[in-house]
C-alpha cells in the first residue's frame, strides 16, 4: 500500500512540474491543465472512497 501512495505522490509532483512549466510558457493551456486536475481529483476521490469504504466495511464486519 505504501508503494502505491509514493507512486501517487510522484504523479502529483510530475503534474505540478508540468503545470508550472506550461504556466510559464503557454498561458492558454492553464485552463486545460486545471480541468484535468479537477476531473482527475474527482475520479481519484471516487476510487479512494470506494476502496476505503470496502476496507472499513470489511474491518467493521470482522469486529462484528
Amino acid at each position: 500500500m505504501g508503494g502505491q501512495i509514493k507512486e501517487i505522490w510522484l504523479w502529483v509532483y510530475i503534474w505540478v512540474y508540468i503545470w508550472v512549466y506550461i504556466d510559464i510558457r503557454y498561458e492558454e493551456f492553464k485552463c486545460l491543465i486545471i480541468c484535468t486536475f479537477f476531473l482527475g481529483g474527482i475520479v481519484l476521490g471516487i476510487v479512494l472512497g470506494i476502496v476505503l469504504g470496502c476496507i472499513f466495511f470489511e474491518w467493521g464486519m470482522g469486529l462484528g
